[in-house]
C-alpha cells in the first residue's frame, strides 16, 4: 500500500483508535454488524477517482485473486451522508445479479480505508473512451465498433438497466464513464452511487427553477477542461451528471423520478453512440447545460455530419426516448428495447411513421426466401418476353433491311433506264418485266414486315420503338405506291392503317395523317398551289414549268404559266417541276424551284432576304428530294458560295494567321503518286507554277477549311461555316431529285471531269470558277458537279468527312449529285465553298 493509504483516517482526536470507534458507531447506527479491521488486501494501485469515491486494484490474499476496491476519498470518509451512500450502493449492487451489472464480493470497514466494498475488476475500455476514439476516426475502433456492434452494446446496457428496474432500483447516474466494454463483448454497468428505490423517496427536495444555483456545487461559471472532467457526478438536492440528467432530474424534482428518467438517459447515450457527440456538447457551464436539458434545445442526430447516414428509425427512437414530456417517452426500458429489436429485424418501429415503400422494403427483407422466389419468377417471365421481343425485332429489322435494299435497287434501276431512254414514249417489254419482278419482291417484303410487326405489338402494344417502326412501314408503303404510280393500292393501304388505329382521323398518328393526305392528293391527281406569298408581299414573280431541252438540260419554259405579284391564291397545276422567280426591287432575283407530286396541294410562304452576301446565292427553305432514293428532306434557308474559294481568297486568310500557325494551314499539292506534297506558295508568297490565283484552292485539310470559314465570319460579322452534305446537295440539285445540276442526262462537255479531254487540254489542273456554264445549279451556284470536289461539314466516320462532287481528276462515277466520298484523290483535287445561315 502507499503511504497515503496506510495512514489513519482523520477523526475528532486524530488517533486510529478514535477512528475505529467512530466507524464502529456508524456501522451500528446503520444496522450493520461489522467489525472494524484491516482486510486481507495488498498491492493496492489506483484505478480512478470520481466525485467522492475512489477505486483501487488489490490482491485478495485469502481468495488469491485481484479485485477492485471502492472506498471514499479521505475528505469524505467521515461524512455520515457519504457513508450511508456507500452502504446503499453496495447493498443495491449486491442485489442485482445480472451479466451486465458489476458483481459485488463483499462490504467491509477498516481504519485505513473507512467503509469499502470489493467487486469484480473489469477489463477493457470505458464506453467514453470508445466514443472518443470513434469521434477521432481511429481506424482500429471504426473497424470494430460498427453500427451493429454499437447497437449490441446498447442492447446489453438496456438489459442491465431493465433488470435493475425490475428490482425496484433506479440508477440515476448512467453515462459512458460508468459503462465498461470488455474485449469479448462484455458490457457492464458500474458506479451505483446515486441508486434509489422506486417505491420510496430516498431523497427529498422541493422543485426549483433550472437557473437557481445548486447548493452542493461551486460556481457554475467555471469552464470545464474536457468532456470527461465536466461529467462529474453532482451530489445534494441536484443529483446526477448534468449532460445525462432527465429534465425532471435537472429541475431537482426528485420526488417525480421514475424509470422514465433512466429511459431519457439511455436515449442520450444512444445519441452519443450514433453521432459520437453529446446533445449538449456546445454548452460549457452547468447552468447552460441544465437550461438546455429542461428546454430540450439540442440538435437532432441527423444534423451532425457523422449522423447524416443514421437511419431515420434510429433517430426517431432517440428522440422519443429523450422526449421532454415523460408521457411521450418510452414508459419502460423493455418498450425501448422492443423498438431496437424491431429496427434490427426490419419490422415496424413504433416511434417512426414509415411510408409504404419503406414498409414494403422491410417486409421483403424479413422474407428473403419468398422474396427471392417471387423476384426470380418475375425476372424469368420478363426475360422470356424480352427474348421474344428481341427475336421478333431482329427478324423485323432483317425484313425491313431487305425491303429497303429492294426499294433502293429498284429506284436505281429506274433512274438508270430513264437516263438511257430519255425520249422513249414507253418502256420496252423487257424493262417492264424486270420492274414488275422488283415490285413483287418489294411488296412481299412489306407484307412480311407487317406480319412480324403485328406479332411484336402483341408483346408490347404501346412500346415507342414498335409504334415508330409501324409508322415508318406505313409511310414507306404509301410513298412507294405514290412514286410508282400505283394509285389503286392507296385505298387498301389506308384501310389497313385504319384497322390498326381506328377509323377516326384523330386516332391516327400525325406523321401518318400527313402521309395519308399526300397519298390521297396524289391519287386524285390534281395539284394546287393554295397560296404563294412572300415577305414582304407585292413582289413580282414568274411561275414557269421546267422542260427538257433538246440538249438534255432542264430549263424554265420561256412562256411562263403566270406573271403576277404576290400573294397568289388557289392556282391549279398538273404534277411536275416548276421554277418560281421572284424579283424584289433593288435585289438580285430569288429562285424557288417547286416539285409537285401527283395530286399534291402546296402552300408556300417565302421570306425574302434583305441582303444577299456578296459572292453567294440564296437557297430558300423547303423540302428537297435528296439521297440515292430521292427522300423528301426539309432544310432551312441559307446562302452558299457561288464559286469555290480561290487561292487568292485563301491567301488573304493565310496571311492573317500568326507565323506559328501558317505551316498548319498551308495548302499542300501532290501532282503524282510518286511525288511528295509541295506547298502551294513559298515563304515570299510566290504561287506554284501549276496553279493560278483565280483557280479553286485545293490541298487544304478539313480543319483549314473550317478555320477559313471562322475567319471569314469574323470579317463579315455573321456566322460562316462549311455546308452540310444535305445543304450542298440541295444547292446543287434543287428540289426535283435531278442527277446533275443541268438535268438527268450525262454530257461529258457540261462539266470538268477526268473524261472531259477537251478541258484537260485547255487547263493544266482546275479551271477558273464559272468556266462551264452548264455546270450551274438552278439557284446559280457554279461548278457544283465538276472542276474540284468539295469538303462538307458532315462526318461519316471518326476523323473522316463527306466529300461531294467530282473533279478534274475524278471520273464521272462521282458526278451524280447524290454520290459522296470520304478520301481526297491524288493529285490533290478537293476544295471547298462557304455557307452563311440565314
Amino acid at each position: 500500500m502507499t503511504d497515503q493509504e496506510t495512514n489513519p483516517l482523520p477523526g475528532t482526536g486524530g488517533e486510529a483508535d478514535g477512528i475505529s470507534g467512530f466507524l464502529q458507531q456508524e456501522m451500528t447506527r446503520l444496522g450493520l454488524e461489522m467489525v472494524v479491521q484491516e482486510p486481507p488486501l495488498e498491492d493496492v494501485s489506483s484505478l480512478g477517482k470520481g466525485s467522492t469515491g475512489q477505486v483501487a486494484s488489490s490482491f485478495d490474499r485469502v481468495l488469491k485473486r485481484t479485485v477492485a476496491v471502492k472506498s471514499l476519498q479521505r475528505e469524505y470518509s467521515t461524512r455520515q451522508d457519504q457513508l450511508e451512500r456507500m452502504v446503499r450502493e453496495a447493498r443495491a449492487a449486491a442485489q442485482l445479479e445480472h451479466p451486465n451489472i458489476v458483481p459485488i464480493y463483499g462490504l467491509g470497514v477498516s481504519p485505513t480505508r473507512g467503509v469499502y466494498f470489493t467487486m469484480k475488476q473489469l477489463r477493457g475500455d470505458s464506453l467514453r473512451h470508445v466514443i472518443s476514439q470513434l469521434a477521432l476516426q481511429n481506424p482500429a475502433y471504426t473497424w470494430e465498433f460498427t453500427l451493429a456492434r454499437r447497437l449490441d452494446i446498447f442492447i446489453k446496457l438496456c438489459q442491465g438497466v431493465a433488470y435493475a428496474h425490475s428490482k425496484g432500483i433506479l440508477h440515476r447516474d448512467l453515462k459512458p464513464e460508468n459503462i465498461r466494454v470488455g474485449n469479448y463483448g462484455e458490457v457492464t454497468i458500474i458506479d451505483w452511487g446515486l441508486v434509489r428505490e422506486v417505491s420510496h423517496d430516498a431523497e427529498s427536495g422541493a422543485p426549483r427553477h433550472p437557473h437557481s444555483k445548486p447548493r452542493s456545487r461551486q460556481s457554475a461559471s467555471r469552464k470545464n477542461d474536457s468532456l470527461s472532467a465536466s461529467n462529474m457526478t453532482m451530489d445534494g438536492i441536484l443529483s446526477g451528471t448534468p449532460r445525462y440528467m432527465s429534465p425532471e432530474q435537472a429541475g431537482a424534482e426528485n420526488s417525480q423520478l421514475d424509470v422514465r428518467s433512466d429511459v431519457y438517459t439511455l436515449g442520450v447515450i444512444l445519441y452519443e453512440l450514433m453521432t459520437f457527440f453529446n446533445p449538449f456538447y456546445d454548452k460549457e457551464t452547468e447552468d447552460d447545460i441544465l437550461e438546455s436539458v429542461v428546454l430540450a434545445t439540442y440538435p437532432h442526430p441527423r444534423q451532425f455530419t457523422t449522423g447524416r447516414d443514421l437511419p431515420r428509425e434510429l433517430e426517431a427512437i432517440i428522440l422519443k426516448a429523450m422526449s421532454l414530456n415523460r408521457e411521450h417517452r418510452y414508459q419502460t426500458v423493455p418498450e425501448l428495447l422492443r423498438d431496437i429489436y424491431a429496427y434490427r429485424e426490419e419490422r415496424r418501429v413504433t416511434a417512426f411513421q414509415s411510408d409504404v415503400l419503406t414498409s414494403l422494403r422491410h417486409t421483403l427483407r424479413r422474407n428473403p426466401v419468398k422474396t427471392g422466389i417471387a423476384v426470380t419468377t418475375i425476372l424469368t417471365f420478363l426475360l422470356s418476353l424480352w427474348l421474344l421481343y428481341l427475336i421478333n425485332m431482329y427478324m423485323y429489322q432483317s425484313v425491313m433491311l431487305r425491303a429497303r435494299n429492294s426499294l433502293e435497287h429498284a429506284t436505281r434501276q429506274q433512274n438508270y433506264l430513264l437516263a438511257k431512254q430519255p425520249y422513249a414514249q414507253s418502256m420496252t417489254a423487257d424493262t417492264e418485266r424486270r420492274l414488275a419482278e422488283m415490285h413483287g419482291e418489294i411488296e412481299n417484303d412489306f407484307d412480311s414486315a407487317e406480319l412480324l410487326l403485328s406479332s411484336l405489338t402483341s408483346v408490347s402494344p404501346w412500346k415507342k420503338e414498335t409504334r415508330t417502326l409501324h409508322i415508318q412501314l406505313c409511310r414507306q408503303r404509301l410513298q412507294f405506291a405514290v412514286q410508282d404510280g400505283r394509285f389503286d393500292d392507296i385505298p387498301r393501304i389506308i384501310s389497313k392503317i385504319q384497322t390498326v388505329y381506328g377509323a377516326s382521323q384523330d386516332n391516327i398518328p400525325r406523321e401518318l395523317q400527313t402521309a395519308i393526305i399526300r397519298a390521297e392528293h396524289a391519287r386524285r391527281g390534281i395539284c394546287c398551289l393554295t397560296e404563294l406569298d412572300s415577305s414582304p408581299p407585292g413582289v413580282p414573280f414568274r411561275l414557269a414549268r421546267l422542260i427538257t431541252e433538246a440538249d438534255g438540260t432542264l430549263t424554265a419554259d420561256p412562256l411562263p404559266l403566270i406573271e403576277d405579284v404576290t400573294p397568289l391564291l388557289d392556282f391549279q397545276l398538273s404534277k411536275g417541276d416548276y421554277l418560281c422567280t421572284l424579283e424584289p426591287p433593288g435585289s438580285p432575283p430569288v429562285y424557288y424551284p417547286l416539285h409537285l407530286s401527283h395530286g399534291e396541294r402546296r402552300s408556300i410562304h417565302l421570306p425574302l432576304p434583305e441582303v444577299i452576301p456578296q459572292g453567294t446565292v440564296y437557297v430558300p427553305a423547303g423540302e428537297a428530294l435528296l439521297g440515292v432514293n430521292s427522300v423528301p428532306t426539309e432544310l432551312p434557308a441559307f446562302f452558299i458560295g457561288q464559286h469555290e474559294v480561290t487561292y487568292r481568297q485563301y491567301f488573304q486568310f493565310w496571311k492573317s494567321l500568326p507565323a506559328t500557325r501558317r505551316a498548319e494551314h498551308l495548302p499542300m499539292l501532290q501532282f503524282a503518286l510518286d511525288q511528295p506534297p509541295q506547298p502551294a506558295w513559298d515563304e515570299q508568297g510566290k504561287l506554284h507554277s501549276c496553279v493560278t490565283w483565280e483557280t479553286p484552292v485545293t490541298g487544304v485539310t478539313h480543319d483549314s477549311c473550317s478555320a477559313y470559314c471562322a475567319w471569314l465570319g469574323r470579317q463579315c460579322k455573321r456566322p460562316c461555316r462549311l455546308p452540310s452534305a444535305d445543304e450542298w446537295e440541295k444547292a446543287a440539285r434543287g428540289v426535283d431529285g435531278r442527277l446533275y445540276p443541268w438535268g438527268n442526262t450525262f454530257v461529258t462537255q457540261y462539266s470538268y471531269t477526268f473524261e472531259n479531254l477537251q478541258a484537260h487540254a485547255t487547263y493544266q489542273l482546275a479551271a477558273p470558277p464559272g468556266s462551264f456554264p452548264k455546270d450551274t445549279s438552278i439557284y446559280g451556284a457554279a461548278d457544283m458537279a465538276g472542276n474540284v470536289r468539295e469538303w462538307t461539314d458532315t462526318p461519316c466516320a471518326p476523323g473522316l468527312w463527306v466529300i461531294k462532287g467530282a473533279s478534274f481528276a475524278a471520273s464521272r462515277r462521282y458526278l451524280p449529285l447524290h454520290e459522296s466520298d470520304d478520301t481526297p484523290h491524288l493529285p490533290s483535287d478537293v476544295g471547298f465553298r462557304v455557307l452563311f445561315p440565314q
